[in-house]
């Protein structure tokens, strides 16, 4: 199953082997059928909403394309649109011409609803060394996009390289893994334990020491409506950073949890608030074996002390003004993050 959001903040499109549903109270209403064509799995599929309330229904293993045209549904097989290879890494409109644009291994398919024809455009017609392409847009109707090692702006269709992955940190990151565009019109992109951040030229760094940034490859990035950056890797766990301070109402109890760790909640910390010295217990784990790392952050997101082990089970914070602080406990895989108080 899959799901988009479109046509307004409550209105959800959800798909389920043979049928889209969608919704804008809390029940489902079924949409459409769309069992057009006989054999063709339908069980894994990207859907996408365009900028005309129209429904996509993305093929991922046929390549083959359901649309919702005003006259009714259509089925445009690979022949026609050019996409193969069954993966579509970015979907939208274009910001100008309002085309629907999709990324694919094989070079970018350009639909025209005017004309309603297809185009191809292949990897080396934008002077792009590497496939697939995903992309972005600011809302100047500029196009971004990275290939693997490569970050570049689109103009015309065609590349222009700004910047490749091994230039950046500490050289040994071999390819970008996400991209966004964030409310500031600043495009974000995920690397290995870092997101580079371009800002009309210049260029600024989400790293382990100055935000908490988590390891592994930075596969997702996403802003929410209260600005708090929402980073998730392939192994590191999730890092949350806001660039003016989480909001204490951001911690609903005194520790936020990882879904699927299962060491992570057994450990307890006391006193809170404290003066001076925090205390970890657990009842199933030996943490000084099993605690690789402890960061303390501010609630700005600036590192201000760290170990990489402990011996007493226990941590002397004393040194710390009076304030709140968010500590990163590295337990092997898992990250646990909880909000603690000095007096």
């Amino acid at each position: 199953m899959t799901f988009d959001i479109g046509l307004g903040d409550t209105t959800y499109l959800n798909y389920d082997n043979k049928s889209f549903y969608q919704t804008g109270t809390d029940d489902w209403t079924l949409v459409a059928n769309p069992d057009l064509a006989e054999g063709v799995d339908e069980n894994d599929v990207s859907v996408f909403i365009d900028i005309y309330g129209r429904k996509w229904l993305l093929e991922l293993y046929t390549s083959d394309i359901y649309y919702q045209s005003p006259t009714g549904w259509k089925v445009i097989p690979h022949e026609i649109h050019g996409a193969r290879s069954g993966a579509y890494f970015s979907k939208f409109n274009h910001p100008e011409t309002n085309d629907l644009w999709l990324s694919t291994y094989n070079g970018l398919s350009i639909y025209n609803y005017e004309s309603d024809t297809w185009t191809l455009v292949d990897h080396s017609d934008m002077d792009v060394s590497y496939d697939p392409i995903t992309f972005a847009t600011r809302s100047n109707g500029e196009i971004y996009g990275f290939a693997q090692k490569e970050f570049f702006k689109l103009d015309q269709n065609i590349a222009e390289l700004l910047i490749t992955s091994d230039s950046i940190g500490n050289g040994n990151n071999f390819r970008f893994w996400s991209i966004m565009v964030d409310s500031k019109d600043r495009i974000l992109l995920g690397l290995n334990g870092l997101v580079a951040v371009y800002d009309n030229g210049e260029w600024s760094y989400f790293t382990h020491e100055n935000s908490g940034m988590v390891n592994g490859n930075i596969t997702t990035i996403q802003e929410d409506k209260d600005g708090n950056y929402w980073f998730g890797s392939s192994t590191g766990g999730i890092a949350i950073y806001n660039e003016n301070g989480l909001d204490e109402q951001f911690f609903t109890d005194t520790h936020t949890e990882i879904k699927n760790a299962p060491d992570v909640h057994l450990i307890e910390i006391y006193p809170i608030p404290t003066t001076g010295v925090l205390n970890f217990k657990s009842l199933r784990i030996d943490l000084t074996k099993k605690v690789k790392q402890i960061k303390v952050f501010d609630l700005s997101g600036n590192y201000v002390m760290g170990v990489n082990s402990i011996t007493t089970n226990s941590l002397d914070i004393s040194s710390l003004s009076t304030g709140v602080y968010v500590l990163h406990i590295q337990l092997d895989s898992e990250v646990y993050i909880v909000k603690v108080i000095k007096n």
